[in-house]
């Protein structure tokens, strides 16, 4: 029974193309196949215990299997996997040293009049003048 595989950027590069086709009755025959197929596509998702890193997500007809019966859901001609390994970002990177890089000056950037800027909506007052 073929089964329609998607694929994100990730794993295109192995696979050749955004959606492939693979056999078998259940999600882990599924990835053995594509496996096969595709030398080192589960070293991609898994550990070396055959189970699903933590950070790969798959589908099946957009069901998280998880909440199913992750590898041993069951399969049947005309489904849809997608498997989507999760992309980390929107962090600092991290620094040699593991602290915050320092700003020049060695502190926060001054602000024109040297007080608080007032919020447009009424907030907090601006600065007394001459106050610092």
């Amino acid at each position: 029974m073929a089964i329609e595989v998607r694929v994100t950027s990730t794993l295109q590069n192995l696979v050749g193309a955004k959606t492939v086709e693979a056999e078998g009755g259940t999600v882990g025959e599924l990835l053995e196949d594509l496996n096969a197929r595709y030398p080192g596509f589960k070293a991609q998702i898994s550990g070396e215990d055959g189970e699903l890193h933590r950070f790969v997500n798959v589908y099946l007809n957009d069901e998280d299997i998880r909440y199913l019966q992750a590898l041993d859901t069951p399969m049947k001609d005309g489904d849809v996997v997608s498997i989507l390994p999760a992309l980390a970002g929107g962090g600092l990177p991290a620094l040699a040293g593991g602290g915050l890089p320092a700003l020049a000056g060695g502190g926060l950037p001054a602000l024109a009049g040297g007080g608080l800027p007032a919020l447009a909506s009424g907030g907090l007052p601006a600065p007394a003048s001459g106050a610092r």
